[in-house]
């Protein structure tokens, strides 16, 4: 088994579209196409880094109050029936907030203890397991004061990928016109491959790392 390891830091906007008062995002290899690409090609991912950083914005006019936004990052959820409708509902280590009006930009990060509190040590690329929290890792959510609103936010983030799919698996993609031929990260960042951070690290800890952590 080809257990290597790759490394990839980059950056991206992202867009948090608020429906009834609401966003939410998960924190999985589908969050940008880098990592959706490279989820192919890997079993297992795990992100080990999280930022945003939200413009500076100007006065809304015409508005009677400025909106409001409150984010919180939760691991390992796999539901989102019950997300507070209230800024004032979001507490923890993770939470951040800021508002309209602002004359300089807002960084939010996940707390590295936040962000590695899961379940798993990584996380299946791939949709076959009976849990969801056996493929996302976490999920960002977040609370505006209009029902209906978006924030672009520049996201830094870094992925990790270990264990590549079979060799079998990997020679049919090859075949396939349609989906990715199996190649190395390099190869999947390309011509852009100045605007991302890639590092090889061989022989890491097999699947087998993938078990429960117990006592936190």
């Amino acid at each position: 088994m080809n257990s290597t390891n790759i490394r990839v830091k980059f950056k991206k906007a992202i867009t948090f579209d608020y429906v009834n008062f609401q966003s939410k995002i998960e924190l999985d290899p589908g969050i940008s196409t880098l990592t959706k690409d490279l989820a192919v090609v890997y079993k297992l991912w795990r992100c080990t880094h999280l930022s945003l950083e939200f413009q500076a914005a100007t006065n809304i006019s015409g508005a009677t109050s400025q909106p409001r936004y409150g984010i919180n990052y939760v691991p390992a959820l796999e539901a989102t029936t019950a997300l507070a409708l209230n800024i004032e509902d979001y507490e923890g280590p993770a939470v951040g907030f800021w508002q309209a009006n602002r004359g300089h930009p807002y960084r939010y990060t996940i707390p590295g203890n936040v962000l590695n509190a899961m379940p798993y040590n990584w996380y299946e690329t791939k949709s076959n397991s009976p849990d969801l929290s056996d493929r996302v890792q976490g999920m960002l959510l977040s609370t505006c004061d209009f029902e209906e609103d978006s924030q672009t936010a520049l996201l830094t983030v870094v992925f990790e990928f270990q264990t590549l799919e079979d060799p079998d698996f990997l020679a049919s993609l090859a075949k396939t016109p349609e989906m990715l031929p199996p190649m190395s990260a390099t190869a999947l960042v390309g011509e852009n491959k100045q605007a991302y951070e890639v590092i090889h690290t061989p022989l890491v800890r097999r699947s087998t790392s993938r078990l429960r952590k117990l006592g936190g």
